[in-house]
């Protein structure tokens, strides 16, 4: 509710698991673990914003004219962002594009599917 940032650290899945997490896939997989500010009720739920960069050359690449995002996400909501001076020409999912103000261009979109969406955005620089 203040804005300020929540410590978290990385933990495997065994640590996860160990910790109450009902996970199928636990030893190649790393979480975040999160310390909120206050208790959560069984029936309660918390809205966080995640921000990652993602680095993988797999996941971020470019591809001929473009520049291409193509992860499997199983987060219902999602935003990508992508750097000033490009624009989204081709989104596999059901989307809302928004420039920021700062030229960045936001990609976010929700999905209802019971399992992770392998969402593909491509984008285009801009002719200066």
């Amino acid at each position: 509710m203040t804005g300020r940032p929540l410590p978290f650290r990385v933990v495997s899945g065994d640590e996860a698991r160990r910790a109450g997490l009902a996970l199928m896939r636990t030893r190649t997989f790393s979480y975040i673990r999160i310390e909120l500010p206050r208790p959560v009720p069984d029936d309660g739920g918390v809205r966080l914003l995640i921000e990652k960069t993602y680095r993988d050359p797999k996941e971020l690449f470019r591809g001929g004219d473009f520049l291409v995002f193509s992860r499997s996400l199983g987060i219902r909501r999602n935003a990508i962002v992508f750097p000033a001076g490009y624009e989204i020409v081709a989104c596999n999912v059901p989307a809302q594009l928004v420039r920021e103000s700062d030229g960045r261009m936001r990609v976010s979109f929700m999905h209802g599917e019971p399992d992770a969406v392998s969402a593909v955005i491509r984008a285009r620089k801009l002719p200066r």
